[in-house]
């Protein structure tokens, strides 16, 4: 999309854009305006390692390997369960049955 714009050009953009910035090292300003930032401030201090470990004890894996998560989906889920409550978890990952999530939230 990025490459049919010529330097200078504004672009209407009809639906609403949005990025979650995980890496300390992107600046929110390097994204034009229109794009709506949703950034955590995110400090991941866990390793993949630890992160499937704890997927084993919350009963998680089997899910997230039958939906085929990448790294990054993982990440994200981890990072929801320690994070938001469980009625936006459900929203977010309908996929994944309602009582797995809310075992999951309470032994996080």
């Amino acid at each position: 999309m990025l490459s049919t714009i010529t330097y200078g050009q504004q672009i209407k953009v009809p639906v609403e854009m949005r990025a979650v910035i995980i890496d300390p090292y992107i600046q929110a300003q390097s994204f034009p305006k229109y794009v709506k930032i949703d950034s955590y401030n995110l400090k991941i201090d866990f390793s993949r390692e630890f992160r499937e470990v704890q997927f084993e004890k919350l009963k998680l894996k089997p899910h997230v390997d039958r939906l085929g998560f990448d790294e990054l989906d993982r990440d994200l889920l981890y990072i929801h369960l320690k994070k938001h409550n469980i009625d936006r978890i459900l929203k977010k990952y309908p996929r994944i049955p309602q009582e797995v999530l809310e075992y999951a939230k309470n032994n996080i």
